[in-house]
Parts: structure tokens; C-alpha cells; sequence
């Protein structure tokens, strides 16, 4: 990966202006949380979801600029099209983030609340296509079918994995 990729990743995916907000709200909610006597470990859990929530959709609305365009791809799986036939290695990476976007949700809603990973994926789905939807009518992004099956496989794969570390945990 080049420093200019690297450099994009950052830049899109995690700007550092975002994260004094994400600390603030994250620590608010743990406080929140911790004067309603929850534990401080699911405390801790719900303001890393929140922190989690806030972030994404600041990553996918807020820091974009909007434009005059109106971007919409009705196809579906186009993306696995370009990757399969064109050898599109830019689109490889946009499903990739687009699930790694999406994991840490499904960990955490299994982790608080033990959703079956059939409903973290559905959550994620529906998640995605609110701003996905929120991206179109705003002008700031590309409304795509493909981003929410990414995204809705993201909470799965999250759930999973959560579910996984569960089942470890119990039997030690």
C-alpha cells in the first residue's frame, strides 16, 4: 500500500477531528451509564457502540462534501462484477472496508445485548441503507446496493466473531 493510499485510508475512514468528539460522546454515555449502576464493563460496551454509531455516520455523511450530482448504482453485486471480470483491485478494497466498517457494530451489539448474528446482519443492513438513503438525498455519496450487503456482512462477521470469543470464554 502507498503512503497516498495510507494517507486516503486515514483521511476518509478515521479523521483525526472526529476522534475529540467520539472520546466526549463515548465518555458521556460511560458516565450516563455508570450513574444508572450498570457495570462498568457494559458501560464501557454501550459507549464504544454509541462512539462506534457517531463515527460512522460522520464518516459517511458529515466529512463529505456534497455535490451536484446524484450518484446511484441499482445493479446489484456490481462491484464483485468489476473485481471478477476487470480485475478492479479497487473495488476488492471498497468491499473490504465496507465490511471492516461494519464489524465492530456486530461485536458489539452481540457482545451487549447476545443478538443472533442473523439480526446483527439485518441491523447493519438497515443501518446502511439509512444512509445510504441520508447519502443520496444529501448529494454526499454513492447509493449502492452493494455497500449495504458489505456493511449488513460486516455486523454478521462481527456477531460471529463475538459469538466465537462467548463460547471460548465459557469454556475456560
Amino acid at each position: 500500500m502507498t503512503t497516498e493510499a495510507v494517507y486516503f485510508f486515514f483521511n476518509t475512514y478515521l479523521p483525526v477531528s472526529m476522534w475529540p468528539i467520539l472520546i466526549f460522546i463515548g465518555a458521556a454515555v460511560f458516565t450516563v451509564n455508570l450513574w444508572r449502576r450498570e457495570k462498568a464493563e457494559r458501560a464501557f460496551l454501550k459507549a464504544l457502540l454509541i462512539s462506534w454509531f457517531v463515527s460512522v455516520i460522520i464518516t459517511t455523511l458529515v466529512i463529505r462534501t456534497p455535490t451536484d450530482l446524484i450518484k446511484v448504482n441499482l445493479i446489484p453485486l456490481w462491484s464483485w462484477n468489476d473485481l471478477i471480470v476487470n480485475h478492479n483491485m479497487k473495488s476488492l478494497q471498497e468491499i473490504i472496508l465496507n465490511i471492516i466498517l461494519f464489524i465492530p457494530g456486530g461485536l458489539l451489539l452481540h457482545f451487549l445485548y447476545q443478538v443472533k448474528p442473523k439480526f446483527a446482519f439485518f441491523t447493519g443492513l438497515i443501518f446502511s441503507a439509512v444512509i445510504e438513503s441520508l447519502q443520496l438525498i444529501t448529494h454526499r455519496g454513492f447509493f449502492e446496493w452493494d455497500d449495504m450487503l458489505h456493511n449488513g456482512l460486516g455486523g454478521l462477521i462481527g456477531a460471529l466473531f463475538a459469538a466465537k470469543i462467548l463460547q471460548i470464554q465459557r469454556k475456560i
